[in-house]
């Protein structure tokens, strides 16, 4: 089911992605397609800024330090 909201939301949405990605050094399409569901759907659980998405994420997959890559 592909994200519906706001322009504003979208944008938000992508730029958790794109750096999150960045920062990782993702650029794997399947990589950034699982980071992208997940932002999707910690957005539903409640996440609405940057840094709650950034935190939703290191919880789930690990923070750059961490060795993700």
């Amino acid at each position: 089911m592909a994200f519906t909201g706001t322009p504003q939301q979208v944008d938000l949405l992508n730029q958790a992605v794109d750096e999150y990605c960045q920062d990782c050094g993702i650029q794997d399409g399947d990589e950034r397609l699982y980071v992208t569901e997940l932002v999707s759907a910690l957005f539903d659980l409640g996440a609405i800024s940057i840094s709650d998405l950034r935190n939703g994420l290191e919880a789930a997959i690990g923070a750059p330090s961490d060795g993700v890559a």
